[in-house]
């Protein structure tokens, strides 16, 4: 005849179901880097009237060039990326592990990578490669360096964490 027994056990979750919602909830959220459409117009330096166009408009203007204005691409969106991109990935693997070991919450994880995604942006305003402003356009603004005239563009750069 065969002894009955009985067996408990007790579970401990360790943290376990909060990295696992964490983890669901990374998925929710994205980092957006740029110009909003709600950024202020730019004014024209010498008439101080508004330009007629959004910031972020203009900054598509500069960032693709327009033939028929006879405006170059200054890709400093393009150039952010290219440059950064293995250093962002670097650091979004980090802010994974983070995440996975319930050292931070996924919102503030890509919060902080918007914003070094955001000053790095703004950092190829001075350190990016572009085409040279044209005489007349150096003698308007009185510096030869492309994208910096009024410094309103480079400061409308932003980043924020949404759900997706």
């Amino acid at each position: 005849m065969l002894k009955s027994t009985s067996v408990s056990y007790e579970t401990k979750d360790l943290g376990k179901s909060k990295i696992k919602k964490d983890l669901r909830d990374l998925h929710k959220f994205a980092a957006l880097v740029g110009i909003p459409s709600t950024a202020p117009v730019p004014i024209d330096k010498d008439t101080h009237k508004p330009l007629g166009i959004n910031m972020a408009s203009l900054a598509l203007v500069h960032e693709l060039g327009s033939a028929a204005n006879n405006i170059p691409a200054r890709p400093f969106m393009r150039q952010t990326r290219e440059r950064m991109q293995n250093r962002f990935m670097r650091l979004l693997r980090g802010a994974y592990k983070q995440v996975l070991a319930g050292k931070v919450h996924p919102y503030h994880a890509l919060s902080r990578l918007g914003v070094a995604y955001e000053g790095e942006m703004k950092n190829t305003f001075t350190i990016g490669s572009f085409t040279p402003n044209k005489p007349a356009t150096i003698a308007r603004k009185g510096s030869s360096r492309p994208l910096i005239d009024t410094g309103r563009m480079r400061q409308s750069i932003v980043s924020k964490v949404v759900k997706v």
